[in-house]
């Protein structure tokens, strides 16, 4: 396989369902992309690991497993960072879901105009059957050009952007 364009991280401990519909959702999108992705899931140390526990909900070939000691969601994400192939970087968190666009449209803006990082408007989501979800368009942020202003105001990081490896 050619080196992922993308690597999705997220971080878990101990909460499987709202962990399913992140799967779910993150797999929706990435399967719009032409380009291949990668999806790293860090165990932070989750009894029964979390492996054991999603079984074949999603195919080993498609979702990467480490695991480590509990240490918190930023030593997971750091984790999960250094294992990362891809050339831009998304964190979600165990309960993070996102738009089946989201992937495509922001790995546009980035490769066109080589932006060190994205983000996107917020929606509404409700939860369907089978780990389904549907949209609702919620208030759009504020575009700003620097990343003081967006961190600080917009969007605090590192939940929803989507960053340049060399950003990091």
């Amino acid at each position: 396989m050619n080196a992922p364009i993308l690597s999705v991280i997220i971080p878990g401990y101990n909460r499987l369902e709202p962990l399913k519909f992140t799967l779910r959702s993150a797999i929706q999108a990435g399967a719009k992309l032409s380009k291949p992705i990668e999806f790293i899931l860090v165990d932070d140390g989750s009894e029964p690991p979390l492996a054991r526990q999603l079984g074949d909900f999603v195919p080993a070939d498609v979702l990467r497993h480490l695991r480590q000691p509990n240490q918190g969601s930023i030593i997971a994400r750091q984790t999960g960072l250094h294992a990362a192939k891809g050339s831009y970087i998304l964190f979600l968190d165990s309960d993070d879901l996102i738009h089946p666009d989201k992937l495509k449209l922001h790995l546009d803006v980035l490769e066109t105009n080589g932006a060190d990082v994205t983000y996107d408007d917020m929606a509404t989501a409700t939860l369907g059957e089978d780990y389904g979800t549907t949209y609702t368009p919620g208030n759009p942020l504020a575009v700003v050009n620097d990343s003081a202003t967006l961190f600080l105001c917009v969007q605090p990081a590192p939940h929803g952007p989507i960053y340049r490896r060399e950003y990091l």
